[in-house]
């Protein structure tokens, strides 16, 4: 699979978490994510899966109040 089938994969997976985002910001995240190693290995689908949970997790300092 070359870079662009890649990102398309990858953000068609963020619009389906995202519908309201507009693709082409999506696609820029999506390059985005393609330019950094560790998701260059993965399949596009489980590096946006992976990517909206790293951005879903509760911050457990930001809720600890020392």
């Amino acid at each position: 699979m070359n870079a662009t089938e890649w990102t398309l994969r990858c953000a068609e997976r963020l619009h389906e978490q995202w519908p309201r985002v507009d693709r082409s910001d999506l696609e820029h995240l999506a390059w985005a994510l393609l330019s950094e190693p560790h998701w260059q290995g993965m399949d596009p689908c489980a590096a946006a899966l992976e990517w909206l949970e790293l951005r879903t997790e509760p911050r457990a300092a930001a809720n600890d109040p020392t």
